[in-house]
């Protein structure tokens, strides 16, 4: 079995109305995820218990030295602090714009709304790869404007990253089993690697990618080596952080 995902029958429509459509759902999705980006952590949300702690990590980050393999919260009694977390990518890179901006809560949030706008943006891709034209727009009118979509765009959780890690690795997957291109083969490593690194339930994309990749080779998938270094890189680096940040738990006690 050798067949592509996709072709020009799938091609969405390209009038001048679904076009204008497609920037008009942009604008509005845009708009509603922007209604608490400037919010700072204040507990008025459910989620502040994590958002509080993921704060802390990139605050103590930006006061306490930026060693990204030690994240600290701020219930540490008389430690160092040190916690278990998924690899703090998230808050690491909110700490570096605090050198350059200064510190302000409120980068947090503007960088989930950025990777929100930016998983938009992949999932438009995505379906007008997949869907026919006349679906793409409900479709993205669904994911553009889902509650929860929307509510975790201005999230201090490491949530918006790893959806958009998410997408990104599924596309450029795609791409790179239709037409074989290292570039994507590379992009879709390294988000796949990056998204389960965010949160481990990421890893169940890997189903999708072994029900891909037995469509597509069929059973020579089990003697492609690019695929077994897929597997080893993705899950490898993943399993070599998640050891390492239970070690921290095992030597001080603190965990998320």
């Amino acid at each position: 079995m050798n067949h592509d995902l996709t072709s020009e029958t799938f091609e969405p429509d390209r009038t001048p109305w679904h076009r204008h459509a497609i920037i008009a759902l942009f604008i509005v999705a845009a708009s509603v995820r922007a209604i608490d980006v400037w919010r700072p952590v204040d507990g008025t949300v459910r989620q502040s218990w994590r958002e509080t702690d993921t704060g802390a990590i990139a605050r103590n980050f930006y006061r306490e030295g930026m060693n990204i393999m030690l994240p600290r919260i701020d219930w540490r009694g008389d430690g160092p602090g040190y916690v278990e977390s998924e690899f703090p990518v998230f808050p690491w890179t909110a700490a570096c714009l605090y050198h350059v901006f200064g510190y302000h809560e409120e980068i947090l949030r503007v960088l989930s709304y950025a990777l929100s706008l930016a998983s938009c943006i992949v999932f438009l891709r995505l379906a007008k790869r997949l869907l026919p034209g006349f679906a793409v727009l409900p479709a993205w009118t669904i994911f553009a404007l889902s509650p929860m979509a929307v509510q975790m765009a201005s999230a201090i959780q490491p949530e918006p990253l790893m959806f958009f890690a998410y997408l990104l690795s599924i596309d450029a997957f795609i791409r790179w089993i239709d037409h074989n291109r290292r570039r994507d083969y590379v992009i879709a490593l390294l988000a796949t690697t990056l998204a389960i690194l965010a949160k481990v339930p990421a890893a169940h994309v890997g189903i999708l990618f072994a029900c891909l990749c037995f469509h597509k080779f069929g059973t020579g998938v089990f003697r492609r080596r690019d695929i077994w270094l897929f597997g080893v890189v993705s899950l490898g680096v993943p399993f070599a952080w998640y050891w390492h940040a239970h070690s921290l738990w095992l030597e001080y006690g603190n965990s998320l």
